[in-house]
């Protein structure tokens, strides 16, 4: 026999309340069989939660005959943690797994991820291409390589269905060489950790194409005349990754 001091949070007594507060006072193998049975409870101080990370979990369950009975997320629920993130999808022994959607903390900067949508393996964001979609603060959408959780490799940007940007990534940031369109503006050249830096080209005017180079975000050289670096303004801040 097992005693747990609870307090049990609001959602733990929507569904099943009077077994949910027998079970999380006292438990035996007679609850656990209960438990099974029903498929459905709200068990989440009874999964392994060394962190103590988690605030809640509704959904299906499986036990864990080899691991003193300890009962976990299995197949779909929903779970919400203690930092704001909440996870809708499925679930395979206690993981995350398969498709499902994880969302974050809403924070003051709108180049922060705020959802994931789309695989999940072994508790993580799936590795590889095409795995999701990462939703940004600023209303920005990323489709492409996944490595790390993160955008790594070749990718899009989209605002709404247009694309904006199109290109390489590293460690979740615009990195390498890219296309990104702002306005009737458009750069083409290299990024330096989320910022056009180094060589390129833009094209402000319809016909116009001018080779220019970039330093931390900001035209420091063209190749024309008629454009001049310190006249010349480029915002790009509002889409920004």
């Amino acid at each position: 026999m097992k005693n747990y001091s609870l307090n049990i949070p609001e959602v733990f007594k929507e569904i099943k309340g009077d077994l949910c507060s027998k079970i999380f006072k006292e438990y035996d193998q007679k609850s656990f069989n209960a438990i099974y049975k029903e498929d459905f409870f709200l068990a989440m101080v009874l999964y392994d939660d060394n962190e103590n990370k988690y605030e809640a979990y509704k959904g299906s369950t499986h036990v864990l005959k080899d691991s003193n009975l300890k009962v976990v997320p299995h197949k779909e629920g929903y779970l919400t943690y203690k930092n704001g993130s909440t996870y809708t999808g499925s679930f395979n022994m206690g993981k995350v797994h398969s498709i499902g959607r994880m969302t974050y903390p809403a924070l003051e900067n709108k180049e922060d991820i705020i959802a994931f949508e789309g695989q999940f393996e072994d508790g993580e964001i799936k590795d590889g291409s095409s795995t999701g979609k990462f939703f940004y603060a600023n209303g920005t959408t990323f489709e492409g390589d996944v490595v790390d959780s993160k955008p790594h490799g070749k990718g899009k940007l989209f605002k709404g269905d247009t694309i904006i940007y199109e290109g390489e990534f590293f460690n979740g940031k615009k990195h390498g060489k890219g296309r990104l369109v702002e306005y009737d503006t458009v750069y083409e050249g290299e990024f330096e950790n989320g910022k056009k830096c180094g060589k390129g080209t833009i094209s402000p005017r319809v016909g116009e194409v001018v080779e220019v180079t970039f330093t931390d975000d900001k035209l420091t050289k063209v190749k024309s005349s008629r454009v001049n670096p310190r006249s010349f303004t480029w915002n790009c801040s509002q889409h920004r990754t």
